[in-house]
């Protein structure tokens, strides 16, 4: 078992503390099928609290690593969508990160459960 895991289980157990603990303090999370930006841990802390309150959970299905860049292949729970995570390392710790994945709720219901369709 790898960081990553350890990573994606902070993350399905909604703690904040672990999740950040990978990240830099000055952490560019991105995610593309929301259209959010998350610009330091304090911000990531919030998202982090608020997919647990969602229920939601993070599958690891593969991921690859190297010195400078992971990407990350995962499951969102309950809900079955499928994505990838890409992040560049700096100094041991996750400096930027995106996630990709197909968000099935319509525009503009971006702050909405990932499940909802309509």
């Amino acid at each position: 078992m790898g960081w990553l895991d350890d990573y994606f289980t902070a993350w399905s157990e909604g703690d904040a503390d672990a999740v950040t603990s990978f990240m830099a303090d000055d952490i560019d999370y991105q995610d593309t099928a929301q259209d959010k930006r998350w610009i330091g841990t304090d911000a990531v802390r919030g998202e982090v609290e608020h997919a647990h309150g969602q229920g939601v959970t993070f599958e690891l299905v593969r991921s690859f690593e190297g010195p400078d860049h992971f990407c990350a292949e995962w499951v969102m729970q309950p809900h079955g969508i499928r994505a990838v995570s890409v992040g560049v390392i700096e100094d041991g710790r996750i400096a930027s990160v995106t996630d990709y994945w197909n968000n099935p709720r319509p525009a503009g219901r971006n702050d909405e459960d990932p499940a909802a369709t309509g």
